[in-house]
């Protein structure tokens, strides 16, 4: 049987589909698991396109675990990738004010995405 006490408080997942790349973050992410979120997060690899961060599960943020999240970010978005950071709570949220970030909790990316299509008016 697993207690609260036996489980570690921060957790990473990743899910790897084609050019997109998922990493949820799980538990309470403070200055102590930092580090967690550069080990193995930023592969080298030209097939990722796309990255989603997902801090649905994230419990706890502090400053230092914010910061964490924007460095990854930001790291991600160098190599050319577009990143989405999706279902953010509003404590986390309202810790990426306070650090300068000041994009709405459900819309955080890199940078948008590219129109494919172009809208054309239709003469009836």
């Amino acid at each position: 049987m697993t207690t609260l006490a036996d489980q570690p408080p921060f957790r990473v997942h990743t899910d790897r589909a084609g050019v997109h790349l998922v990493v949820g973050l799980e538990g309470e992410l403070d200055f102590s698991c930092t580090g967690l979120l550069n080990a193995g997060l930023l592969p080298e690899t030209d097939s990722i396109a796309c990255v989603t961060l997902d801090l649905g599960d994230l419990e706890f943020v502090d400053v230092a675990g914010a910061r964490g999240i924007l460095k990854l970010w930001a790291a991600h978005a160098r190599l050319g990738r577009v990143v989405r950071v999706i279902h953010v709570r509003p404590l986390a949220a309202r810790i990426f004010a306070l650090l300068g970030t000041r994009f709405p909790p459900q819309r955080l990316t890199s940078r948008r995405p590219r129109r494919t299509a172009r809208l054309t008016r239709v003469s009836s």
